[in-house]
């Protein structure tokens, strides 16, 4: 049997088997945040799973930031039907991970990194996220 890659981690996405760091040449989706990558990905060979670098090892939660006084926890961005959700700091759709404040209902997708932004209407907190991306 084949020693474990050095390079091989493990992922919350994707718990059935370890991802291992690889460089490619060829395109790929990537799963954590839906933006097609070329190069350097952690794969799972088993099951054609791909991570950008970053999206594999973002930190899965983030204690503060300076626009937002909450804690927020790296989550998967769940679609509604007809319903496309905007990241409050790049405006782009959310598709994939996302961060969000479980505690003031605000988010923030990772594609924008570690920033995030509270947004109000009619008086009441926005649901908003941050997306994540490279």
């Amino acid at each position: 049997m084949a020693p474990l890659s050095t390079n091989a981690i493990s992922h919350f996405l994707h718990p059935a088997h370890k991802l291992n760091y690889t460089t490619n040449t060829s395109s790929y989706v990537c799963d954590g945040c839906q933006v097609v990558g070329t190069g350097s990905r952690f794969t799972c060979t088993t099951c054609s799973f791909d991570l950008h670098d970053y999206c594999a090892k973002c930190p899965t939660r983030l204690t503060s930031s300076t626009s937002h006084q909450h804690p927020m926890s790296l989550v998967v961005h769940k679609s509604i039907p007809n319903l496309t959700e905007s990241c409050r700091m790049c405006l782009y759709p959310i598709k994939g991970l996302a961060y969000q404040c479980k505690l003031s209902s605000t988010g923030t997708g990772t594609g924008s990194r570690y920033g995030d932004d509270t947004g109000t209407k009619n008086g009441k907190t926005q649901n908003s996220k941050i997306r994540v991306r490279q």
